[in-house]
């Protein structure tokens, strides 16, 4: 499951010393707009705590929510959906995508939330590779999951993307799963 999967990631630096111990693993989740980051931090908590819909765009700022998940103490981070900067041009948006940034770069572990349903585009590469460069732990999600037919062949072609055109990602963990149903989120 997905916070098992980040702890796993995170290796020993998991296992907090006693100054660390009252700190929360900080977890930010990114993606480009509407692939169900917001559904996610929804599915996760198991309440209707931020705003989700068709729209893109619904999630304006970055919102820090306290969450406790087997007695481990984690900052969830739901964030507004990253587009490719030629594309940003609202001074709203600017902002927006300012706070993302940063909470990426503040986080420890960052979940990037991708749409199954669209192929793995440059976008999401470019988020990537942004979260690796900044050192961050990076478990790729594969929202919407429960709409692929194909599942062994999505999934067959996501690795051979990450693989081929992200040398730094490959061995990521990549978790498949609906937020919108619970499937995989477990």
């Amino acid at each position: 499951d997905l916070v098992d999967a980040l702890l796993l990631h995170l290796g020993d630096e998991n296992e907090p010393d006693e100054a660390e111990a009252d700190r929360p693993l900080r977890l930010a989740i990114v993606g480009r707009p509407n692939v169900g980051k917001s559904t996610l931090v929804n599915r996760l908590l198991g309440l209707e705590r931020v705003l989700t819909g068709p729209e893109p765009g619904l999630t304006r700022d970055s919102v820090r929510i306290a969450w406790e998940w087997e007695g481990r103490r984690i900052e969830l981070v739901d964030t507004a959906g990253l587009r490719r900067k030629a594309k940003v041009e609202e001074a709203l948006e600017k902002l927006s995508t300012h706070a993302t940034v940063e909470a990426l770069k503040r986080a420890e572990a960052v979940t990037l939330v991708v749409d199954a349903t669209q192929s793995f585009e440059r976008q999401d590469l470019n988020i990537a590779r942004l979260i690796l460069q900044e050192g961050r732990a990076l478990i790729v999600v594969v929202n919407k999951w429960d709409l692929i037919t194909d599942q062994q062949s999505a999934l067959a072609d996501l690795r051979h993307v990450l693989d081929h055109q992200l040398a730094d990602a490959r061995g990521v963990t990549v978790l498949p799963l609906s937020a919108e149903t619970g499937q995989g989120v477990e």
